[in-house]
């Protein structure tokens, strides 16, 4: 339904972040799609894509009717934001750095061919390194912005990015 290849692991997590299934049985079920024919690798196995064959897709359509709406909508949402999540990795960059003292966490918002914005800050632990790295990876285009309107004195929508913290 996403429309998109997707990998085992994001597959998997879209189906038991809700409960909807645990992790081992959807590992297996997900294998035997794949030995069945019914999921195929795109490329080399070993790049972890995978997308649904004519025939998943003819079995998906003819079993769509014995899965409760909820189910396949949270596992639908659950997917399109996991996959989201992977573009936001895959364009935008953070790099942990250790140091004598701590950690240097850069982080890079992407404009595509151009990087739009670049910035580093020392933190003393690694947890809290990994915090701001997930932190910024929620909504990289937020930091951007907000960088935009301290530099521009914007302070509307500097007021605003505070409002929605709080």
């Amino acid at each position: 339904a996403v429309g998109k290849p997707m990998s085992r692991e994001l597959v998997i997590t879209a189906l038991q972040k809700h409960g909807l299934c645990n992790y081992f049985e959807s590992g297996v079920c997900f294998d035997d799609e794949v030995r069945f024919g019914n999921i195929v690798a795109l490329g080399d196995e070993s790049e972890g894509l995978f997308t649904v064959t004519d025939t998943g897709r003819l079995i998906s359509r003819e079993l769509e009717s014995s899965l409760p709406f909820t189910v396949k909508e949270k596992a639908y949402n659950c997917a399109i934001a996991l996959l989201k999540q992977e573009q936001i990795k895959s364009e935008n960059k953070v790099e942990i750095k250790e140091i004598s003292t701590g950690y240097n966490v850069e982080c890079t918002v992407s404009g595509g061919e151009v990087d739009l914005l670049s910035f580093a800050f020392y933190v003393p632990d690694y947890n809290q390194a990994l915090h701001f790295k997930n932190t910024f990876l929620e909504d990289p285009a937020k930091f951007y912005s907000t960088f935009l309107a301290l530099f521009t004195h914007d302070k509307e929508y500097l007021k605003d990015s505070f409002k929605e913290l709080f």
